[in-house]
């Protein structure tokens, strides 16, 4: 039984480690677009933007989150970052 348990428990934090890697991600690039607003290196226009892929790497277990610049809503290709 406890190993059930267990391997449940370990199911459970791995479906809901990408969700929280995800909303890492999400707060930390807002944080670098709120900090480039304030400096006025951008305008409210060049802020917007979504991602566009997200994955973990085995080897090394980092995970790489790559977004795009949205403008009207469109993406505007070309403007990737990692």
């Amino acid at each position: 039984m406890k190993k059930i348990t267990f391997r449940l428990f370990l199911g459970i934090l791995f479906v809901f480690s990408g969700q929280l890697i995800a909303q890492n991600a999400v707060q930390s690039i807002d944080n670098q677009m709120e900090q480039l607003l304030e400096n006025t290196l951008l305008t409210p226009q060049d802020a917007q933007w979504a991602i566009t892929d997200q994955n973990v790497s085995r080897v090394s277990n980092i995970s790489h989150v790559y977004y795009r610049q949205v403008f009207n809503g469109l993406q505007i290709y070309g403007t990737e970052s990692g």
